[in-house]
């Protein structure tokens, strides 16, 4: 068990690597969602 500190570590940066890729993919569909309810 006392490797699960480090396992847990390269959880976190994968965990916050695929955020970062999935906010930088929504992001643009976002925008234009809310662009749109601005205009309505």
């Amino acid at each position: 068990m006392g490797g699960q500190k480090a396992f847990t570590l390269i959880e976190l940066m994968v965990v916050v690597v695929v955020i970062g890729m999935i906010g930088m993919i929504a992001y643009p569909s976002v925008m234009r969602v809310l662009r749109g309810m601005e205009d309505d």
